[in-house]
């Protein structure tokens, strides 16, 4: 399985990029929303997850997420943030509507669990 990382923040795009490979699977980084889009339309089958941050420096990416999911249909998400869900129930519900979000800092047996999980639900 290819994994998609977008997040702005290139050492924890690395991170991210090296719990993927260390599972198995191939990894590709994204430093923004933009890029993530065109390399998603540019491969529409080509990605089985996508891990993104929710706040990406050229937007929000929940909304991001939703155009890849136009290109993509099946695509899986997991969604990175430092925000307090609880504390933003509307983007919550939201997000579960796509797929999953991770409270950062995210330990990378969780991160690796929930990669697996959308692997073998593919």
């Amino acid at each position: 399985m290819r994994v998609l990382i977008v997040d702005d923040d290139i050492l924890c795009a690395e991170i991210t990029a090296s719990i993927v490979l260390h599972c198995g699977y191939e990894a590709t980084i994204n430093d923004n929303g933009a890029a993530a889009l065109r390399t998603i339309q540019s491969n529409p089958s080509g990605f089985g997850l996508v891990i993104m941050d929710l706040l990406l420096g050229d937007g929000n990416g929940l909304a991001v997420a939703k155009q890849i999911r136009e290109v993509s249909s099946k695509v899986g998400f997991l969604f990175v943030t430092g925000y307090d869900l609880n504390e933003h129930q509307d983007m919550k519900k939201e997000i579960e509507k796509i797929g999953k979000a991770l409270q950062k800092p995210v330990h990378r047996d969780v991160l690796k669990a929930e990669i697996d999980n959308v692997a073998k639900a593919a």
